[in-house]
C-alpha cells in the first residue's frame, strides 16, 4: 500500500494543505508510527508533551519493534524510563 504525506499549514488564519503523491518509504512510515506511539503513550500517562519528553520517549522507544510500543506495558515502561529522566534533570 502506498503512503500519502499530508502537511497542514496555517498563515494569518488561513489553512493550507499541501498533498505529496509520492510513495513513502517504510522508514518513513516507522518513525511516523514510532512518533505517533510515543506520544500516545505519554499522554495516556499523564505526562507533558514538551519536545524533550517526546524526545526521550522516542529514544527510549528504539529498544522495541514498532508495534510493540502500542502495547501497555510497553508504553508503561517509556513513560517510567522519562520519569527517571525528568527527576535527574
Amino acid at each position: 500500500m502506498q503512503g500519502l504525506i499530508v502537511w497542514l499549514k496555517e498563515c494569518l488564519g488561513n489553512v493550507s494543505v499541501f498533498v505529496c503523491w509520492q510513495p513513502v518509504p517504510t522508514s518513513d512510515k516507522e518513525v511516523i508510527a514510532r512518533l505517533r506511539n510515543c506520544v500516545l503513550a505519554l499522554a495516556n500517562y499523564n505526562m507533558m508533551l514538551y519536545d524533550t519528553s517526546v524526545m526521550y520517549a522516542y529514544e527510549a522507544s528504539a529498544q522495541y519493534q514498532v508495534t510493540q510500543t502500542r502495547c501497555t506495558r510497553t508504553a508503561g515502561k517509556l513513560c517510567t524510563q522519562f520519569r527517571c529522566f525528568d527527576t535527574v534533570g
